[in-house]
């Protein structure tokens, strides 16, 4: 997961950060084709038990076969280790489940909606699951009297001492040096100069009495 810093630019900054939220369901993303392809043409491993069973092997039933590589590590890989008798067999998806109705409900938790389509809802604006105020970056925003804030009115700010964010929220318009995913990995990013002088120029004409925030947003 990924933290990143953003810099609200004018009033009701948490308004301005609600449409970018990812638990927002704004659109429906039909899978139903993909979903159909999988079920007819992949499949999942699973144990074959020395009595016949086959269990998927990320099933609940067996989750006490999933052992540390290192138990005295506790961010240690773990491994599958079977009981005698037992091996790991590929088991098509159609063999697996009775039907494709199945096979979605019970492997991807999904189910029809009024059309009879397979999907879910999705914000396609998602760009953080929370945020707050400061966060990791409290106190970022540097003020002429000395020391930083969370929040101040543009007019108070030491422009010359203000990071440059990595994102930038000004009238509800998101402005990104690039596409933060997981695990800070980001795509389309925009090299530190361009970044810096698109900044410069969002800031150029905020007014003395704007407020601005800094907010750690999370994704």
């Amino acid at each position: 997961m990924s933290h990143y810093c953003v810099l609200v630019i004018g009033a009701a900054p948490e308004n301005q950060l609600a449409p970018y939220d990812e638990n927002l369901e704004v659109e429906f993303e039909d899978r139903t084709e993909q979903l159909q392809s999988e079920y007819e043409n992949d499949g999942a491993k699973h144990v074959k038990f020395a009595d016949g069973r086959m269990v998927n092997i990320h099933s609940q039933e067996i989750r006490d076969l999933w052992q540390p590589v290192n138990k005295n590590d506790l961010l240690s890989k773990c491994e599958l280790v079977l009981p005698k008798g037992a091996k790991i067999e590929m088991v098509p998806f159609k063999h697996a489940y009775k039907d494709f109705e199945t096979f979605v409900q019970q492997y991807h938790g999904l189910e029809k909606n009024e059309q009879g389509r397979y999907g879910y809802m999705y914000n396609p604006n998602a760009k953080w699951d929370w945020y707050e105020l400061g966060g990791r970056w409290a106190g970022a925003v540097p003020l002429k009297t000395g020391g930083g804030a969370n929040k101040s009115n543009f007019g108070n700010v030491d422009i010359q001492k203000l990071s440059t964010p990595f994102v930038v929220l000004k009238n509800g318009v998101w402005h990104e040096k690039g596409q933060m995913g997981w695990w800070g990995i980001t795509k389309n990013e925009k090299s530190d100069d361009a970044w810096d002088k698109e900044v410069k120029t969002l800031i150029a004409d905020i007014a003395p009495d704007t407020p601005i925030y800094i907010y750690d947003c999370h994704i």
